[in-house]
């Protein structure tokens, strides 16, 4: 794997999240996840859920070496959650969050996507439900795929708009961070509790310049970006039994292109590319 923009010679996948769709629909997700615990280089391993089973597997997902949870929650309003979600349970959602807290799931996140007109008059409550629960909340802002552009025009709301929203509520202090971390993290305080909050934003392109992820679909393809056009059939190589030097060449050369950061086009849909 890369690290801070570089490219190197030999691959090390040391963080690995388990994302989709939704993981927690597969009947032996812990298994999995114990799997890729086994190998040498892989020091932590998370899972990114819409939260709705988490209750039920958070003390499998722990006892199978699962290091953080990442829960999309884009509303505390029981109708509007359902409504965003397409009848999803809030009740759930929130009942899994603190499921995985008391199994001792190190990291639990929640993840808002802020869309104007519809969320983003909750991003302080969000904040505050943050720093009652103790876990970490992080704000994204809405990405444009195929089919969104329209919809997207109107419900973009920009990082530099969400950190003002949070500056006129709260005490935000500016945390450092790894070099290749998507979010910009702050310390948050209010009311004399506090919460880490994180802000993630893609419109501006800078994410890019340092980000070191790749993604592997379901159906085995390698993407360096969810906007990124270009893939590589990794399971379709493995299957027409392409030597192992044979894929690593290609993998090399595809990863060579994170240190060249070039306007990605956005084809595709968060539905067949997984979230």
């Amino acid at each position: 794997m890369k690290a801070c923009g570089l490219v190197v010679s030999t691959f090390e996948v040391v963080k690995v999240r388990l994302t989709g769709g939704e993981p927690l629909i597969r009947k032996d997700i812990d298994l999995v996840a114990g799997r890729l615990r086994e190998f040498p280089s892989v020091r932590h391993v998370g899972v990114t859920t819409n939260g709705q089973l988490l209750e039920g597997w958070a003390g499998a997902l722990r006892s199978a070496g699962v290091d953080s949870v990442n829960v999309s929650l884009d509303s505390l309003d029981t109708r509007r959650y359902a409504d965003i979600t397409g009848g999803g349970s809030l009740a759930r959602v929130l009942a899994g969050i603190r499921a995985a807290r008391a199994a001792g799931i190190g990291k639990v996140k929640v993840n808002v996507v802020v869309m104007g007109g519809v969320n983003d008059d909750e991003i302080e409550a969000l904040v505050r439900f943050s720093m009652v629960e103790g876990i970490e909340a992080r704000f994204l802002e809405l990405m444009s795929f195929e089919g969104s552009a329209g919809s997207w025009d109107r419900r973009f709301v920009s990082q530099q708009a969400i950190f003002e929203r949070l500056a006129a509520s709260f005490a935000v202090e500016p945390l450092g961070g790894r070099q290749e971390q998507t979010a910009r993290m702050y310390r948050v305080r209010g009311d004399g509790k506090e919460a880490l909050v994180g802000i993630i934003g893609s419109s501006d392109g800078k994410m890019c310049l340092s980000c070191n992820r790749i993604r592997i679909t379901a159906d085995g393809r390698l993407r360096r970006c969810l906007k990124d056009p270009f893939e590589v059939d990794l399971m379709g190589m493995i299957r027409a039994g392409v030597p192992e030097e044979k894929i690593m060449e290609r993998l090399r050369a595809y990863m060579d292109l994170k240190a060249r950061p070039a306007p990605l086009a956005g084809l595709g849909s968060m539905m067949r590319i997984g979230g």
